[in-house]
């Protein structure tokens, strides 16, 4: 089975400027996401799809002319376009170049804390799945589990998300406030990586499913930068993850 990996990157971001390629512990971020990829064999062929001729001027010196076969429209690089427009243009255009594979893996450059060893597993675990068409990253986060969320009514009370709408989030099984520690476990995912069939993927235009499996990552690898207190989170936790701490 031949393996894609797709890192989307489109110019400009509103809130961190060029996020994409934002220095995070001595790198572009983008670049931690191209070298993991890299590293892991099991991906095949990898690209960039980006609408930057200036993204690709900076990365192809240091990471090579092929991660750019193509460059993204404009009609597929504004602020709403959903990640399947892009995920299916890529395919289209390597498609047109002779190209075809059996498995996409899309990387969020926005998630540099994945390790190669985790991509190899996730794609191995796929092509062995019996039933499975689809496999993402997922963290368990006690801190954020629904039933700990609340809506605040206009008289600045609490009650448990959803009431308002007659959809609590509420479990009988545990009434009150319940402790983090006496509930099931909650898992979200955590964008690290999303990888399907492709076959699937042009069905269902999405990698969530019920023909979709989990593969858990560590609490610290989950943060996004989306934000710029995020970049310095993530910062300091590459370099922890390089000095041997984490």
């Amino acid at each position: 089975m031949r393996v894609l990996g797709i890192i989307p990157a489109r110019e400009g971001s509103k809130g961190i400027r060029d996020k994409n390629v934002a220095p995070c512990a001595g790198k572009p971020l983008i670049a931690w996401t191209i070298e993991a990829a890299k590293k892991a064999t099991e991906i095949d062929r990898l690209i960039v799809s980006t609408d930057s001729t200036r993204y690709r001027d900076i990365l192809e010196h240091n990471y090579g002319k092929e991660l750019f076969p193509f460059m993204r429209p404009e009609k597929y690089a504004k602020d709403k376009t959903p990640s399947s427009d892009v995920v299916i243009h890529a395919l289209d255009k390597l498609v047109e170049q002779g190209e075809e594979y059996d498995i996409v893996v899309l990387l969020e450059p926005t998630s540099p804390l994945r390790t190669p060893e985790q991509l190899n597993e996730a794609i191995g675990l796929l092509k062995s799945a019996p039933k499975a068409r689809a496999l993402v990253s997922v963290v368990e986060d006690s801190n954020h589990h629904p039933l700990l969320a609340f809506e605040i009514q206009k008289n600045r009370q609490l009650v448990p998300y959803g009431s308002l709408t007659g959809h609590s989030a509420a479990d009988p099984a545990y009434p009150g406030h319940p402790r983090r520690q006496a509930l099931r476990p909650a898992y979200f995912m955590s964008g690290a990586f999303y990888l399907s069939f492709v076959d699937t993927y042009r069905e269902r235009l999405s990698f969530n499913h019920e023909l979709t499996s989990a593969y858990i990552v560590e609490h610290w690898q989950a943060p996004e930068v989306d934000e710029p207190h995020d970049l310095i989170i993530v910062d300091a936790l590459i370099k922890a993850r390089n000095e041997g701490k984490i």
